[in-house]
């Protein structure tokens, strides 16, 4: 699935951002394809476009935020704290969000 990363500073400030691919994705952790290799232990935020629900008309976000565990050439594997899904921001609607810590 498509997404869309940023990358925060110790200061809370984006300090990097692109977009990627998913490789895998749980609960958990992902991994996910970008073209820069990212500084383990920064914090993370993706944006990942969720596929729609047949009873669904509206585009869903999966938002993920956590920490990333190594980056190379082949990947960033990044251990999830946060996820929610919610419809993308400027939609409004209900959002559903589970904290895994």
């Amino acid at each position: 699935m498509h997404l869309f990363y940023r990358v925060f500073l110790k200061t809370g400030w984006v300090g990097l951002s692109g977009t990627g691919t998913t490789v895998n994705l749980s609960t958990g952790g992902m991994l996910f394809r970008c073209s820069a290799v990212l500084i383990p232990g920064m914090t993370i935020e993706a944006l990942i476009k969720w596929p729609v629900l047949a009873e669904s008309a509206h585009q869903m976000q999966l938002v993920a935020r956590g920490k990333i565990a190594r980056s190379s050439e082949q990947g960033t594997a990044v251990k999830i704290l946060y996820l929610e899904l919610r419809r993308p921001l400027g939609w409004g609607g209900a959002r559903n969000a589970t904290s895994t810590e």
